[in-house]
Formats: C-alpha cells, structure tokens, sequence
C-alpha cells in the first residue's frame, strides 16, 4: 500500500468491558490490533465492574464515552450485564455517538433491542470490524462489510 493511501488517522472508541468477562474482551482487541492500516485509543476502563445502578453508570460512563468518536458494544455481555449495556447504549444515544454491536463470538443472533439501536451489526473478522468502524465514522458506506 502507498504511504499516501494509509489511513494515518486514530479512532476514538469506547468498548464495553467488565473485568468479570475479559475473554470476549480480550479476544475483540486482539482482533482490533490485528486489523491492518488501523489505529485506535481505547477510552473504555474498568468502571463498569461491579455495578448494576443505570444512573450511576451513566454518571461514571459519561466523560469516557463523550471523549469517544463510537461506541462499541460487545453484545455477548448483554444476558449478564444489561443494565450496564442500557446505560451505555442510551448515553451514546444522548451524546449523539454512533454505536456498533458486535455479535456474540461464535453466534449469529443479537437482542432485537441492541440491533435496533445500533447504526450496524458485525462480526468477527478485523477487517471487517475495522472497515465498519472506518465506514460509520467516515461516513462511507463501501468501506465495511456486509451487517
């Protein structure tokens, strides 16, 4: 790839993480870092852990998430934490802050409830996260795959 072709741009995400459930955490970063030509600051922590208040979250989310271009919700924690990911999900919405959902590793189906909210669904492939990533903050519809 030419030099004046690379995207040299870094992407602000917020990734919904639990110290609880670090595997599929683990596992979507790897994929992130993975992806070629992509570079990211994660502004997610562990604040999340340990609290199911929706309005204390939100509290606690909401400089993590303002300071984020998206909003990335791994959709697998939704049965176990899902006041935690309502309160992500509609702090995003507040904050005007595009959100993408990604499937349950290993599974097609997403809640109805997260798909609607969400501007797409994706899976696994780092290519494919990275282009959806690229395309919904560039405003470029061919630059991700298929939802």
């Amino acid at each position: 790839m030419f030099e004046e072709e690379m995207d040299l741009k870094t992407y602000q995400l917020f990734i919904t993480r639990v110290s609880e459930t670090s595997e599929e955490y683990e596992r979507f970063i790897g994929r992130l870092d993975d992806a070629h030509d992509f570079n990211y600051e994660n502004h997610s922590d562990n604040v999340l852990s340990g609290k199911s208040d929706k309005e204390l979250l939100k509290n606690e989310l909401e400089d993590p998430i303002n300071s984020a271009e998206m909003v990335i919700i791994l959709s697998g924690l939704y049965p176990t934490y899902k006041n935690m990911i309502m309160a992500v999900l509609e702090l995003a919405h507040e904050l005007k802050k595009p959100v993408l959902l990604i499937r349950p590793y290993g599974m097609e189906d997403v809640p109805a409830e997260l798909e609607e909210a969400s501007k797409g669904v994706i899976g696994w492939s780092a290519s494919c996260i990275a282009g959806a990533i690229k395309g919904i903050l560039n405003n470029d519809e061919d630059e991700y795959c298929e939802f």
